[in-house]
């Protein structure tokens, strides 16, 4: 999300794209436009799931 510079690490090779568009680099306001959430890591709250179940329940949009 761009929310804080890397800490040991950066994007040196190739690129990351969203939908065809390159978006390092972009704001997190840019990418939250995007569609691009953050996902807080090791609070294991789908811990039951498989990464597979995890993507599917994240790409879930509830309207």
């Amino acid at each position: 999300m761009n929310l804080f510079l890397a800490e040991r690490g950066e994007v040196t090779k190739d690129k990351i794209l969203c939908r065809g568009e390159r978006v390092d680099g972009l704001t997190p306001n840019d990418l939250a436009r995007r569609g691009v959430i953050q996902v807080m890591g090791g609070r294991h709250c789908f811990g039951h799931l498989t990464v597979e179940e995890n993507l599917l329940i994240g790409a879930f949009i509830h309207a």
